[in-house]
Parts: C-alpha cells; sequence; structure tokens
C-alpha cells in the first residue's frame, strides 16, 4: 500500500483517474451512465455553485446533502469535496422528524438536494424551518443558475494544478471532511466528526488488499447516511473502475436485487447480512452471480448461515468479514472466510495496516487470548470525535477508542466479537446477552433471520424474539422452545415471538431497524388481550391466577417459568405450594419448566390422587421442621432443637446455589445477591429498631451490636451474668445478620473470581473453595485458640459457634450439593458431609452434625418427601415465614406473657409460629407495594429527565425558536 503523500483528500485519486480515463464509463444509474470525465465536470459545477455561496465565508463551510439513491447524489459529494466545504450526507427515506433532529445535532450552513422533485420539496421544507438556504443539485446541473456556464467552461478544462489543489497530509489529519450519525438503532444518533485521512487511508489499503482493478464493477447498495457508503463510491472511483446504482425499488424487493446484480454483472460488494438476504432470496428472475468474485460483510453480526447461502449462488466469490464502526470510522479488522476452519461465531480476523486492535479488560490491560474482554482501538487513523453543542469533543482516553463491543482473540491473533455492552441486559437479577439467545435461537433449523430485544413495559422487562422463517418451513413453538431449554437456562427462553414473513425492518443503512422491532412487540396482540377462561386450558388458567399473587409486577404466560419471572429462594416455596396445589406432585426440575409443560404433566398425576399422603420438595419441609424444633426448643419444649439452625443454613445455600449463585459467577456484580440480601435486610431491620426501641425504654441504650447488625460477633458465653438483658435482646438476630453476612462474603468471593481466575469458575469449584476456608474457621481455628476444645466442646451460643465464617462451611456445603450431585453423583456429597457432620459433632454436639447430615441425605437421596396431604398448608405457611419466625419469636413471646400474667410455653409456642405467618405475609404486601412505587417513581424520574434534556438542548441550540424569540 502507498503511504499517505500529497493525496490527502478523499477526491484527489479520482481526479487523476478523471484526467488520465477521461473516457471511461464512472457511474451507470437508471438515468444512464457518466465517464469520469462528464462526472467530474458535474461535479465541478456543484463545486463551482458552492463556492459561489460561500464566498463571503469566514470558515470552512459543511453542507448537508438531502440525497435518493442517484447519479446527483455522488456528484453532488463530489462537488462538495472539491469545493472545499465539510459535508454529512442526510438520507431522504429518513421521517422528517429525525432529518431535523440530525440537522440539530450537525448544524450545517447550507443544504443540497440531491434527488428527485419530492426529495427537493422535503429539502425546502426542511430549510425553511431550519433557517437554512437551500440549492437543489438538479438546477446546478442543468443550466438554472446565472453562473452555470462559467463553471462548465472551467470543468471543461483542467481545473486547478493538483498539487495547488491538495492540502498538505497534516492539514487533512486536522480539519474536518464530512460528519456522519451513529446508526441511533437503539437509542439517540450520535454526530462525528472525520477527516479526509481515515477514508484515504482505508480506500488504498482496500484497493491493495483485495485486489481492485479498474475493470471491477461495484455496487452502490450501502446505506446512504452511513460510512460504508463511502468506500461504495471512492473506492472504485480511485481506481478507475465502474460503479452501478440501483433503484430503490430494486433495492427493496426480494429477488430484483438478484436480477440487478446478474444484469449489471456486479463484481464486487459490501453488504450488510439484512441486505445479504434480500440479495439471496428467491424470485421470479433469480439466478447465479457468476460475476460476483467479491463481498465484504460489514455493519451487523455476520452468521455462517448467510454466508453459505451466498456461495451457494455466486460460484467464484470470496467473502471478508469487515469490523467497524462509525467511530473508526471504516473498517478497522477483515477476515477472508474459509469454509474448511469457519467457526461460530465467525471471526473479525486482524487489524486493518495502521490499526493496533485488542481485548482489554475495565482498565484497560491487554488480555492474553481466549480471555473475554472489550475491543480497544488504537490508531491514527480515528474520527477527530463527537460533534456536541458545536465543537469536537474526543472521548478517547490515552489515544484508545473502546469500541464498547465485547470479544477474545484465539490462539491464531484472530478477533472474535461476541456481543454488545448494549446487548447485554438485567431481567428480574440475571445478565443476559441477547446475542446469545439469538444465536442459539438462529442454529434451530428452519428459522431464517431472527433477533432478541429486552421490551420493558410496566410490569417489567422480558426478553422478546422476531423470526422469520426460512422459505415452506411452519412455526412450530413448543418444539422451539424444547431446543431452546436444552441449550440455554430458562430465564434466557423469550417471552414472546413475533413472526415477520417479509423479513426484518430495516433502516435506509440497511441496517435491523430496532426501534420498528420495539414497535412491533409493543403492538397490541391478540394475546395480549385480557383471556377469557378458555382461552388457556384449566390448569394453564388454574396456575397462572396462583403465581400472579407471587408475582405481582409480571406479566405471566404459559410460557413463563419459576425461574423466568425472577423467583428466588424467598419466593419459591409460595410458587412451588401453588404449584403443587394444581398440579400435584411437581417433577425435580419445576422451576425452569414453562406453566404450559407443567401443566401436560398434571395429566400424569390427577388420575389417581392419594388422598392421605402428598410428597413435597425435601427443601421445604426441612426448613418447615427445622424452624419449628428450634421455636419450641427456645420454649423449653424439644430439646433436639438445638443446633438446628445448621439445617436452615444448609437448606438456605441450597437455595441460593440453585437460583442466585449462577448470575453472580457469570455476571460478577452481585445483583442476584444484593436482591436476597436486601429480602433479609428489612425485615431484620424493622425488628432490630423494634426491639431496640424496647431496651431503650426499659435500660436506656441500645446494644452496639444490633445497631451493626453483627449480633453474632459477641460471645453470648462468655458474657457477665449482668448483661442478661444484652443476651436476650442482641442474641435474637445473630441468625439473621450471620446470614446476611454470609451472603456478602459470597458475593464478594463471586467478584473477586473475575480478578483472580483465569477462566470461567463452576459453581461445584466455587463452592468446594468456600467450604474450604469456612472449614477452616470452623475447625482449625478453635483448635488452634483452644486446643482443649476437642474434649470439651464449644458451647451454645461460644463466638466460634455463631460467627458467620465458622458457619459460611455449612452454607457453601449447602451451595454445592446440586452443583457436585450432577458432576459426580452422590457419592462425593455424601462423603464430604458425613465428613464435615462427624467433625461438627465433635466440636459443636451431636444435633449440630447429625441435623447437617440427615438434611443433606434428604437433600441429594429423596429430593421430595412424604407428608400427610392434611399438613402441607401447613408446613408451606411456616417455611416460607421461617425468617419472620426466628425474629419475631420472643416479640409475640413477650406479648403472651403480658397477657397471661405467667409463662405458658404451648401458647407462646403457637403465637410466635402464627404471629410469624402474619407478619410475613403483611411485609410480603408492604415490600410489593413499595416496590411498585419505586418502579413507578423511576418511570417518572426518567420521563422528567428526558424532558428536561431534550428542552436545555433546545435552549442551547442558537437556530432553535425558543432561542430566536428572545
Amino acid at each position: 500500500m502507498e503511504p499517505l503523500t500529497d493525496k490527502t483528500r478523499i477526491a484527489d485519486a479520482f481526479i487523476d483517474h478523471a484526467i488520465r480515463s477521461a473516457d471511461a464509463i464512472a457511474l451507470s444509474s437508471e438515468n444512464g451512465e457518466l465517464t469520469y470525465a462528464q462526472l467530474h465536470t458535474q461535479s465541478r459545477k456543484v463545486a463551482f455553485a458552492l463556492e459561489y455561496a460561500f464566498q463571503y465565508a469566514r470558515r470552512t463551510p459543511c453542507v448537508a446533502i438531502l440525497a435518493e439513491r442517484c447519479a446527483d447524489f455522488v456528484i453532488s459529494l463530489i462537488g462538495v469535496t472539491l469545493g472545499g466545504a465539510t459535508f454529512v450526507v442526510l438520507d431522504s427515506g429518513y421521517p422528517d422528524e429525525r432529518l431535523a433532529d440530525l440537522l440539530g445535532r450537525c448544524r450545517p450552513d447550507q443544504i443540497l438536494v440531491a434527488g428527485g422533485a419530492e426529495c427537493a420539496r422535503r429539502g425546502r421544507a426542511l430549510a425553511q424551518a431550519a433557517g437554512l438556504p437551500v440549492l437543489v443539485a438538479d438546477d446546478i446541473l442543468y443550466g438554472r443558475f446565472a453562473f452555470n456556464r462559467h463553471a462548465s467552461d472551467q470543468a471543461a478544462r483542467e481545473v486547478r494544478d493538483a498539487a495547488d489543489d491538495r492540502a498538505a497530509p497534516e492539514r487533512a489529519v486536522r480539519e474536518v471532511a464530512y460528519y456522519l450519525f451513529t446508526s441511533g438503532s437503539t437509542g439517540a444518533p450520535k454526530c462525528v466528526a472525520v477527516s479526509h485521512a481515515p477514508l484515504v487511508h482505508f480506500v488504498a489499503w482496500h484497493i491493495a488488499r483485495a485486489g481492485i482493478t479498474r475493470d471491477d464493477r461495484f455496487s452502490l447498495v450501502s446505506g446512504l447516511s452511513h460510512d460504508p457508503v463511502l468506500r461504495d463510491i471512492f473506492t472504485p472511483l480511485s481506481c478507475g473502475a465502474r460503479l452501478d446504482i440501483p433503484s430503490e425499488h430494486t433495492l427493496r424487493a426480494p429477488g430484483h436485487l438478484r436480477a440487478w446484480f446478474f444484469d449489471k454483472q456486479i463484481r464486487v460488494a459490501h453488504l450488510t447480512p439484512s441486505m445479504g438476504r434480500l440479495l439471496v432470496a428467491q424470485g421470479r428472475q433469480a439466478s447465479e452471480l457468476p460475476a460476483l468474485r467479491r463481498v465484504f460483510w460489514g455493519g451487523e453480526p455476520l452468521t455462517l448461515d448467510i454466508v453459505k447461502q451466498l456461495d451457494a449462488i455466486a460460484p467464484h466469490v470470496m467473502q471478508s468479514n469487515f469490523y467497524g464502526s462509525t467511530e473508526t470510522p471504516q473498517a478497522i479488522c477483515c477476515h477472508d472466510i474459509d469454509f474448511a476452519s469457519a467457526t461460530t461465531p465467525l471471526p473479525i480476523g486482524r487489524p486493518v495496516e495502521g490499526f493496533d486492535v485488542y481485548i482489554a479488560d475495565e482498565n484497560g490491560i491487554a488480555l492474553p487470548a481466549r480471555r473475554q474482554g472489550e475491543l480497544c482501538v488504537r490508531s491514527p487513523f480515528l474520527s477527530l470525535g463527537y460533534v456536541k453543542d458545536g465543537e469536537i469533543v474526543s472521548e478517547r482516553v490515552n489515544g484508545v477508542y473502546r469500541t464498547g463491543d465485547f470479544g477474545e482473540c484465539d490462539e491464531a491473533g484472530k478477533l472474535i466479537v461476541t456481543g454488545r455492552h448494549d446487548d447485554q441486559v438485567k431481567i428480574r437479577g440475571y445478565r443476559i446477552d441477547l446475542n446469545e439467545v439469538t444465536t442459539q435461537l438462529s442454529r434451530i433449523d428452519g428459522i431464517a433471520w431472527c433477533a432478541t430485544l429486552a421490551i420493558d413495559d410496566a410490569s417489567g422487562a422480558r426478553l422478546e424474539s422476531f423470526v422469520t422463517l426460512a422459505q415452506g418451513d411452519a412455526w412450530r413453538e413448543d418444539a422451539v422452545q424444547a431446543t431452546l431449554a436444552a441449550r440455554v437456562p430458562a430465564y434466557m427462553i423469550p417471552a414472546r415471538y413475533h413472526m415477520l414473513p417479509d423479513g426484518p425492518p430495516l433502516l435506509p443503512s440497511g441496517k435491523v431497524d430496532r426501534r420498528a422491532l420495539i414497535a412491533i412487540a409493543r403492538t397490541p396482540a391478540l394475546d395480549d388481550a385480557p383471556h377469557p377462561a378458555s382461552a388457556y386450558s384449566r390448569t394453564e388458567a388454574s396456575l397462572i391466577e396462583k403465581w400472579a399473587d407471587v408475582f405481582p409486577q409480571s406479566r405471566i404466560s404459559p410460557r413463563s417459568s419459576f425461574t423466568s419471572l425472577g423467583g428466588d429462594s424467598l419466593s419459591m416455596v409460595h410458587a412451588y405450594l401453588a404449584a403443587e396445589e394444581v398440579l400435584g406432585p411437581l417433577p425435580t426440575n419445576w422451576a425452569d419448566r414453562p406453566i404450559a409443560d407443567l401443566a401436560r404433566t398434571d395429566s400424569k398425576h390427577v388420575a389417581r390422587p392419594d388422598r392421605i399422603w402428598a410428597s413435597l420438595d425435601s427443601t421445604i419441609v426441612i426448613r418447615c421442621a427445622a424452624i419449628v424444633l428450634i421455636v419450641l426448643y427456645h420454649f423449653g419444649m424439644a430439646p433436639i432443637g438445638k443446633g438446628l439452625t445448621g439445617a436452615l443454613f444448609l437448606i438456605s445455600g441450597v437455595m441460593f446455589g440453585t437460583l442466585k449463585l449462577p448470575a453472580d459467577l457469570r455476571d460478577f456484580d452481585g445483583r442476584a445477591s444484593f436482591a436476597s440480601m436486601k429480602r433479609i435486610f428489612l425485615p431484620t431491620l424493622f425488628f432490630t429498631l423494634l426491639v431496640g426501641a424496647h431496651d431503650v425504654k426499659g435500660w436506656g441504650y441500645m446494644p452496639l451490636a444490633a445497631l451493626l447488625f453483627s449480633a453474632n460477633w459477641v460471645d453470648y458465653y462468655a458474657a457477665p451474668h449482668g448483661y442478661f438483658h444484652m443476651r436476650w435482646t442482641d442474641s435474637l438476630f445473630w441468625y439473621a445478620d450471620c446470614l446476611l453476612q454470609m451472603l456478602a462474603l459470597t458475593t464478594v468471593a463471586a467478584l473477586l473470581v473475575r480478578r483472580v481466575a483465569r477462566r470461567a469458575v463452576s459453581i461445584a469449584e466455587f463452592a468446594f473453595a468456600l467450604w474450604i476456608i469456612g472449614s477452616i474457621f470452623r475447625f482449625a481455628v478453635p483448635l488452634i485458640v483452644s486446643p482443649s476444645v476437642l474434649d470439651t466442646g464449644i458451647d451454645d451460643m461460644h463466638l466460634h459457634q455463631i460467627n458467620a465464617l465458622s458457619n459460611l462451611a455449612t452454607f457453601a456445603l449447602g451451595m454445592g450439593i446440586a452443583a457436585w450431585t450432577r458432576r459426580a453423583g452422590r457419592i462425593w456429597p455424601t462423603v464430604l458431609t458425613v465428613m464435615f457432620g462427624v467433625l461438627d459433632a465433635k466440636l459443636y454436639g451431636p444435633s449440630n452434625g447429625v441435623s447437617i447430615v440427615v438434611a443433606t441425605l434428604c437433600v441429594v437421596y429423596l429430593p421430595r418427601l412424604p407428608v400427610p396431604r392434611f399438613t402441607v398448608g401447613v408446613i408451606r405457611e411456616i417455611s416460607n415465614a421461617a425468617l419472620y419466625i426466628y425474629l419475631a419469636q420472643f416479640v409475640f413471646a413477650s406479648i403472651a406473657l403480658h397477657a397471661l400474667g405467667g409463662r405458658t410455653p404451648v401458647v407462646e409456642a403457637a403465637l410466635a409460629l402464627g404471629g410469624g405467618i402474619v407478619i410475613s405475609k403483611i411485609g410480603r404486601r408492604v415490600g410489593r407495594a413499595f416496590n411498585a412505587v419505586l418502579s413507578l417513581s423511576r418511570r417518572r424520574i426518567k420521563a422528567l429527565g428526558t424532558l428536561v434534556h431534550g428542552a436545555d438542548r433546545r435552549q442551547r441550540d442558537p437556530r432553535s425558536p425558543a432561542r430566536a424569540s428572545r
């Protein structure tokens, strides 16, 4: 590739060919052909018209070209460049409101219309509304201005000496040549300023790399207002090749584009995957494309299926995958696709000459091969920056542009894009990569195109997919759901599908119009309307009605599952028993299965219901039994209740490891754990303040440990008897405080995984590591501090027994049970638990070790336990209210003591259990109301912020009517 010398303007190479190859065909459209000399002459007319219009300008003017896909567009683009102005292309395919917004962002000095009569009408209306002068290319080119004769005569001669007409390279790097807009497919577009150097550099590299010659014929099919259109135009015109322009009808009609490619013998094309699907689409005039030799893909993630489809109709084509962005602003990576070694996703290859592209972590540190990170770019050929309030602002740090795309580098040095930061969404505590869902969906037979978006409304965010089927295929949603369920977690399965028989809606740039997809999703459909009871099966309708009480903020359909609705350990009992009430005994993987699937399972159970016995999930039964025995022990009614908090910690670990830990290890942001901590923290805070008020009234102060949520770090066994009030009050909360602290420790550990580990860490490995650490604090530390405990044991409420680090071993044991069972069968968790239980029984008493072993064996070997059917409702309520019962037991005991005038253990225990259930119901209702108010407030604040921002921007814009009226 030749280095940049004096050819610093993007039109200079074209001028050379206009002089050397004057009679060669440069441009072809439905209105005829233009030679290089004719194209140069016409472009000089536009240049002279602009020089005349800006003859008194004190700065480089900016011209907004309102364009249709026609020859006048290319003429105007070159003419503005030759005239020394800066250009910005506005696609006339955009609506007027969007065009007005783009004008306000780039603030041009002139509008130049390159299109037909309707385009001219719109251009004049836009110019009038913006207070700008307007020129029409058709008027300039066909003699409707006084200076046209002089312009034509001058352009017929050699315009100027080339050396005088070209700027120095340093000047080209500094000065703005044109403005681009980011696609704005998901949000407001940004205006990007670009100099001549990036495009000049890319075109020179492109011609050399692809072996492009004057015999090649290019197609202009890229979006008019996006950077690929510039390589469509200036690559062929810089090497003496020919550029063919299709009509908009040809471009958009399936089957017509391929016929046009065949008729024009197109040899080189730049395509987006969406445009490529139009090219390969079958039509009446479908034919092979033997002349097509090079296709360069870009603009969207490329999939192997479209590559294979094009290869089938173009036997001689070599396909390459380009990667770049508006900010780069041309392609910066290239990968030549080899079918023999093609992988999914397709790589973007290696950097273009002059660019350093690498994978970095959040701190900008380069990562080794196969480590996920963000794509970063360093080059002298980047854009100048964003245009904000008329000023160019660079957001690069140390000359590095962070693309927002995530990927990795393989061992061969090829870069692979795996998704965008924008495509990672958070739904009900789970971080989801939309590209991953789309990729898995696209691999299902019969799906020709698909996309997945997060659709947000008053009921929250949900996944919805948009699908175009291959020709002749029928939509089978049950089969699709079943296939996805085998490949991705339940929370990644779309809640709804939209059929797009004519393909996806496209922006004028050729990219998928995400806003149009969102509008489709929000358009009420038949299945969005309120359904009569007959719309679903009776079983589905009953379960949906039951779960509506558990998930009041969610829109529940037969496609919903407990996991996809954001269920956690605190809502599991209600959802489980509500489902069991409708369906009977549930399968072990009920949480991940859609309602429709569970309803079909129901037919296997309802035929012969057992009127005496029912079966429940063992975690529910164990939690119920443990909290009942603990309450009875506290009131002197059941000596075996001592030490059963270990069973509660184990069950909490099982539920956390199943429902929340996967999201923490995958996302590294701890939000799943924070949601659980919040639901434990709020009731603990309430009862802490309630009991604290009692302490202040009776003793004059509140124990510090209660205020700091550290009741489990007080050695009650060693406390003087004079502090009995502290023992009674403060110790009430050690269990809840300990559980909060263990959740926090687990979250911090999950966050540290990314810093320390150089690969993905499984739940089994993570839980085992925490179990080892917790076991050190539970067994080794007490023996080091007091070796005699091996003989004497550790007393109840001793600091060694109740601190979070010691109990972390039990919690981690519960987290790992499910994962260890899946990976190594039942033997491995059984051996670990028995070893742990023996040591625990030796140091902390038989009840501790036995309860942990029994609970583990039930979870592993008896996932469902038989219980009398009449007890099901009681077990459900007690298990679900376990935390509230633990916190409120002595409060209700105190009420019974004062009401009855003396101790009555049976009444106290009954009131503690019943009162805890009532308080838990009230607490959940208050929590739901609080979340609803909070959600509404956030939406209103966001809407207000958008309104204020828009008003502020209009006030700052000197052309805004409000500002002008002052």
